[in-house]
Protein backbone atom coordinates (compact mmCIF):
# COMPACT_ATOMS: atom_id res chain seq x y z
CA UNK A 1 0.00 0.00 0.00
CA UNK A 2 1.54 3.39 -1.05
CA UNK A 3 1.11 6.29 1.23
CA UNK A 4 1.43 9.95 0.32
CA UNK A 5 3.46 11.67 2.76
CA UNK A 6 3.65 15.81 2.92
CA UNK A 7 7.32 17.36 4.40
CA UNK A 8 6.92 20.64 5.36
CA UNK A 9 10.08 22.60 6.91
CA UNK A 10 9.92 26.25 8.17
CA UNK A 11 12.66 28.56 9.90
CA UNK A 12 9.94 30.62 12.00
CA UNK A 13 10.88 34.55 11.87
CA UNK A 14 12.80 33.78 15.41
CA UNK A 15 15.23 31.50 14.10
CA UNK A 16 13.60 27.80 15.17
CA UNK A 17 13.70 24.85 13.00
CA UNK A 18 10.33 23.09 12.22
CA UNK A 19 9.23 19.66 10.91
CA UNK A 20 5.92 18.56 10.25
CA UNK A 21 5.00 15.40 8.11
CA UNK A 22 1.20 14.21 7.40
CA UNK A 23 -0.07 11.62 5.19
CA UNK A 24 -2.27 13.25 2.84
CA UNK A 25 -4.57 11.96 -0.04
CA UNK A 26 -3.30 14.56 -3.00
CA UNK A 27 -0.28 16.90 -2.75
CA UNK A 28 -1.22 20.74 -2.65
CA UNK A 29 -1.12 22.72 -5.66
CA UNK A 30 2.38 23.79 -5.60
CA UNK A 31 2.00 26.86 -7.49
CA UNK A 32 -0.71 28.18 -4.89
CA UNK A 33 1.29 26.92 -2.18
CA UNK A 34 4.78 28.81 -3.07
CA UNK A 35 2.82 31.56 -3.40
CA UNK A 36 1.36 30.78 -0.15
CA UNK A 37 4.71 30.41 1.67
CA UNK A 38 6.45 33.09 0.12
CA UNK A 39 3.77 35.86 1.33
CA UNK A 40 4.86 34.06 4.46
CA UNK A 41 8.52 35.03 3.99
CA UNK A 42 7.80 38.66 2.45
CA UNK A 43 5.55 39.40 5.49
CA UNK A 44 8.22 38.18 7.95
CA UNK A 45 6.04 35.69 9.28
CA UNK A 46 8.82 32.92 8.37
CA UNK A 47 12.69 33.42 7.35
CA UNK A 48 12.72 30.32 5.03
CA UNK A 49 10.67 27.17 3.88
CA UNK A 50 10.61 23.70 1.90
CA UNK A 51 8.59 21.47 0.94
CA UNK A 52 7.93 17.72 -0.45
CA UNK A 53 5.36 15.25 -1.07
CA UNK A 54 6.65 11.86 -1.59
CA UNK A 55 4.95 8.44 -2.01
CA UNK A 56 6.17 6.01 0.75
CA UNK A 57 5.18 1.76 0.90
CA UNK A 58 3.45 1.73 4.09
CA UNK A 59 4.00 -2.15 4.09
CA UNK A 60 8.17 -1.74 3.98
CA UNK A 61 8.37 0.85 6.32
CA UNK A 62 6.27 -1.64 8.68
CA UNK A 63 9.05 -4.49 8.03
CA UNK A 64 6.34 -6.28 5.99
CA UNK A 65 7.57 -7.67 2.42
CA UNK A 66 5.58 -5.97 -0.29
Amino acid sequence: MTAIIFILAIITSDGQFVVDASEIKVCPDRAQFEQEMNGKMSSGEIKGWTAACIGVNKNEMMGIPS
